[in-house]
C-alpha cells in the first residue's frame, strides 16, 4: 500500500492501521462479488470460478499484505486484541480466494475461528488486568 514507506517499523499501531485499511478494501471487494452472485457473507466458498478468480486477482495482494501487517502488529504488541480481531477477519477474506480448493478454504476458516477465539481470550485477559490495577487519587473513604 501507499503508506508502507512512511511506517515506523516498530510501531504496532502503524502496522495495525495498514491492516485495517487493507481489510476494508478487501471486504468491500468481496461483498460486491458476493452480492453480485446472490451470496451472503457467511463463510461459504465462492463456487463461480470466474468471479472467484477475478476476486483473487483483486484481493490476493491486499489480503496478503493485511495479514502480514496485522501479524507484525501482534508481534510487536502481543496483547493487541484489536489487531487479532482484524487478523481473524482477514482470514475470512482469505477464504474467499480459495476458488474451489475445499482444503484451503477449510484451513482458512479454521484460522478465522482460531484468531476469533484468541481475540476473545485476550480481550478477557486484558480486561482482567485492567480491573486489577488499583486506581490512584481520592477514594470513597477519604483516604488517598
Amino acid at each position: 500500500m501507499l503508506f508502507r514507506s512512511a511506517v515506523d517499523a516498530n510501531d504496532p499501531v502503524a502496522h495495525y492501521t495498514i491492516g485495517v485499511i487493507d481489510w476494508r478494501v478487501a471486504y468491500r471487494n468481496a461483498i460486491q462479488t458476493r452480492n453480485g452472485l446472490g451470496m451472503q457473507d457467511n463463510g461459504d466458498m465462492i463456487k463461480d470460478k470466474a468471479a472467484c478468480q477475478k476476486l483473487a486477482e483483486q484481493n490476493g495482494p491486499i489480503v496478503d499484505e493485511g495479514i502480514k501487517e496485522l501479524q507484525q502488529a501482534i508481534n510487536l504488541r502481543p496483547g493487541y486484541d484489536d489487531a487479532m480481531s482484524y487478523l481473524s477477519l482477514m482470514y475470512r477474506r482469505k477464504a474467499d480466494l480459495d476458488c474451489g480448493d475445499e482444503a484451503a478454504h477449510k484451513a482458512d476458516m479454521a484460522l478465522f475461528d482460531e484468531w476469533r477465539d484468541k481475540t476473545m481470550a485476550t480481550r478477557k485477559a486484558n480486561e482482567a488486568k485492567k480491573n486489577q490495577q488499583t486506581p490512584g487519587g481520592i477514594t470513597m473513604d477519604g483516604k488517598q
